[in-house]
C-alpha cells in the first residue's frame, strides 16, 4: 500500500520504508485543512498520535488513513490474516486500535457536540456532509444528513479535514465500502454522547440491515468486517 500525499500527489515508494514517509512529510510543503473543514481545536485524535512521536502524523489528513500509516510505520499486522494470528489482547496494535477508537468517539463529541436536538450541531453535520443549502429547521437538517447513503466515519473525517464526504448510490455500495475499509464506529461505546448514539442507531443500523431491507449475506459480511 503506497503512501500518496493528498496535497502534492507525490508517491512514496513504500510506507514500510519509514524514512521515506518521515522525510517526505518533513520536506513537502505544509499541508493546510481544505476550505470545507470545520474550525476545530486540538482533539483526542491528535492526543492519541502524540503517543507515537516518531510517526510523522499529519493532522490535516483523514485520521483513519493516518492510523493505517501508523500501523505500517510501526510494523504492526496490517492484513486481515496477520491480525487473526495476533491473538495477544495486549499486543501493541490491539492496544493502539482500542485507544484509537476511543479517541475517535471523543473527537466526534467535541467536533459536533452531544445534544441530538441541537440545531447548530446538525448544521455542522450538514456542512460536513456537503449539504450546500442547509435547511433552517431541525427536522430538515436531520433529513439532509440521514437520507443520503454516507459513512459515519467519512462524515466525521470530512468535518475535520474538509474532504468531500462520499455519497453512495445504493445501500449495497455503502455496505461494501464499510466492509472493505472497516470504517465503522462501534455500535455501543461508553464515551458516545446522545447525538452520536442517535446517528449510530439511524446510520449504522442501516449497515446491519435494521433500517432498510439489507440482504442477509451482506449483513453477515459486514459483521466480520476488518479491524474489529
Amino acid at each position: 500500500m503506497p503512501y500518496r500525499c493528498r496535497e502534492c500527489n507525490d508517491l512514496c515508494r513504500d510506507p514500510v520504508n519509514r524514512v521515506d514517509l518521515r522525510e517526505h512529510r518533513k520536506t513537502a510543503h505544509r499541508h493546510q485543512p481544505r476550505p470545507g473543514a470545520l474550525e476545530r481545536e486540538e482533539d483526542d485524535i491528535d492526543e492519541f498520535f502524540k503517543d507515537y512521536p516518531d510517526f510523522p502524523y499529519d493532522p490535516t489528513a483523514p485520521f483513519w488513513q493516518e492510523f493505517r500509516y501508523l500501523s505500517f510505520f510501526s510494523g504492526w499486522p496490517t492484513t486481515r490474516e496477520q491480525r487473526k494470528r495476533d491473538v495477544d489482547p495486549k499486543s501493541p496494535q490491539k492496544l493502539a486500535w482500542k485507544a484509537f477508537r476511543v479517541a475517535v468517539v471523543k473527537s466526534f463529541n467535541k467536533t459536533f457536540g452531544g445534544d441530538e436536538d441541537d440545531i447548530d450541531a446538525w448544521g455542522k453535520l450538514c456542512k460536513a456532509a456537503g449539504v450546500r443549502q442547509v435547511p433552517d429547521d431541525l427536522e430538515g437538517r436531520r433529513n439532509a444528513v440521514l437520507n443520503p447513503h454516507i459513512n459515519l466515519v467519512d462524515l466525521h473525517e470530512s468535518g475535520r479535514v474538509g474532504d468531500n464526504c462520499w455519497v453512495f448510490a445504493t445501500e449495497e455500495e455503502l455496505v461494501k465500502y464499510t466492509q472493505n475499509f472497516g470504517q465503522k464506529f462501534p455500535l455501543e461505546d461508553a464515551y458516545a454522547e446522545p447525538l452520536l448514539r442517535y446517528l449510530l442507531r439511524e446510520i449504522d443500523n442501516e449497515y446491519l440491515g435494521n433500517r432498510r431491507n439489507t440482504t442477509k449475506d451482506i449483513v453477515e459480511g459486514l459483521r466480520n468486517t476488518v479491524l474489529t
